[in-house]
């Protein structure tokens, strides 16, 4: 059978699935919004809504969600010493979609 997963690694997957969480929601209201308004101005205005005012600056939340993005990266790559299959798939399966996120954030600073 399996080995005892390590509370280290447990806490580790947990922090980083958080991380993966965080832009994600975010991403996914941002293309809601996207389908709302016409113009650009009228999308920021909006997703700035929900942003607190210390991210509402241009590029700070894409800054703050890239980071968050890399910080999980790391922490999804140190969890894929968990042995136990199901959590390891969903963790590979985590890491490509937070590479592609990673990607796209890196990308829209540009």
């Amino acid at each position: 059978m399996y080995k005892k997963i390590s509370p280290r690694l447990i806490t580790t997957t947990i922090i980083g699935f958080i991380l993966f969480l965080i832009p994600l929601f975010y991403q996914i209201l941002w293309m809601y919004i996207a389908g709302l308004h016409n113009t650009q101005a009228e999308r920021v205005a909006n997703y700035h809504t929900f942003l607190p005012p210390f991210l509402r600056g241009y590029g700070q939340a894409t800054m703050l969600f890239l980071v968050f993005c890399i910080i999980s990266l790391v922490l999804l790559a140190i969890s894929l010493k968990i042995r136990f299959t199901p959590l390891r798939i969903l963790i590979i399966i985590s890491i490509v979609l937070e590479s592609l996120m990673t990607l796209l954030f890196l990308f829209s600073l540009m």
